[in-house]
């Protein structure tokens, strides 16, 4: 139920990002993804394969001209980091 709740709220996350962020003139072009490692969903922001959400993320901000800076966090900081916006989801 908890992965299927993490999936849910990154894929909503991703799409109203986009959606507000696009519409903002001046807007960032970089969304900030900090995460623990949790495979299949994400995993070695540095391998080929990073895992799929990350894999998605990517494929959904570059058709809006973004990248994607994600980094490894423990999961209790990388909510902390959202919460104090030091990092976009």
């Amino acid at each position: 139920m908890k992965r299927t709740l993490r999936f849910i709220t990154f894929i909503l996350t991703l799409i109203t990002w986009s959606t507000v962020s696009g519409s903002a003139s001046g807007a960032v072009d970089v969304l900030s993804i900090r995460a623990d490692r949790w495979y299949p969903m994400n995993g070695d922001p540095y391998a080929e394969k990073p895992g799929y959400m990350i894999e998605l993320a990517r494929l959904i901000m570059a058709d809006h001209g973004y990248k994607v800076d994600y980094r490894i966090l423990p999961w209790k900081r990388a909510l902390k980091y959202v919460a104090k916006g030091r990092a976009d989801c």
